[in-house]
């Protein structure tokens, strides 16, 4: 089921130390949070970010492959959401479209294990500020994403 949050809702106010609670956070491939939501997690969670960092350093974070963080191994509370490779470049659609879909129906275990734990899904307008898309193109993909995902609340941060 798909909630749009009230205006002026703060996605980094939901409690990620409850496993069933899991945020998106948009980021490039690169490894800077320098704006935007990226950089408000970064002052928030200061200590999380060389999680971020390492990823980027392996190559391991790709755009279309949503990457997991946590204050602890057993929860995947935090979903790094790449929208866009470069800090300076546009987001693309249809990584927006990819990402999702990986999350929503991949057999990849550590997806599997998410969708497990996870019931209440925070998710902002991905890739539709620093990135450039439009929110009219993004909203319908994470509609259908909620679609794919009957048994969690997703909740939308407009």
């Amino acid at each position: 089921m798909l909630k749009s949050m009230p205006k002026g809702s703060d996605i980094l106010d939901v409690d990620l130390t409850k496993p069933e609670n899991s945020i998106f956070i948009p980021v490039n491939t690169v490894g800077v949070m320098g704006k935007g939501l990226a950089l408000d997690f970064k002052n928030k969670y200061p200590n999380l970010v060389w999680q971020y960092k390492n990823l980027c350093e392996k190559h391991y974070l790709r755009v279309g492959f949503p990457e997991f963080i946590s204050f602890d191994d057993s929860c995947l509370s935090i979903v790094l959401f790449p929208t866009k490779k470069h800090w300076k470049d546009p987001s693309h659609l249809h990584w927006i479209k990819s990402g999702l879909l990986e999350l929503a129906a991949s057999p990849n275990l550590d997806y599997l294990e998410w969708r497990r734990q996870t019931h209440n899904i925070h998710i902002p307008k991905l890739g539709c500020g620093l990135g450039g898309l439009d929110w009219e193109d993004v909203r319908p993909l994470i509609e259908q994403f909620a679609d794919c995902m009957p048994d969690h609340q997703i909740y939308l941060y407009e």
